[in-house]
């Protein structure tokens, strides 16, 4: 019984942090790779840089390569994020019998 109070009292504290944690890391992952979306708007990949990027997100380089290992594993996730986007946004106006096809 004393472990099950013990538990009760203790679990939820630690996921709230784990949380708040999960959520900061998405927080900066969305920041990064919208910064980095404005960027290539407005010049081309090969001028990006990652001082650049943590300059105009407000955070340091090493949070940035915490997430990335450089700016071409950002690029890769930044194409898959688009990638997936694409192809959900086909699915989702296509029949069941043509997404089969």
């Amino acid at each position: 019984m004393q472990n099950l109070v013990h538990k009760l009292y203790t679990a939820p504290a630690g996921n709230r942090m784990d949380k708040k944690r999960k959520d900061m890391a998405q927080y900066t992952q969305k920041a990064i790779i919208d910064t980095f979306q404005d960027m290539l708007k407005k010049m081309p990949f090969d001028k990006i840089t990652v001082t650049a990027i943590v300059s105009v997100c407000g955070i340091s380089s090493n949070t940035f390569y915490y997430h990335y290992r450089d700016i071409y594993d950002l690029l890769d996730v930044w194409l898959q994020i688009k990638w997936k986007k694409y192809f959900m946004d086909k699915l989702e106006s296509m029949s069941w019998q043509d997404a089969l096809k």
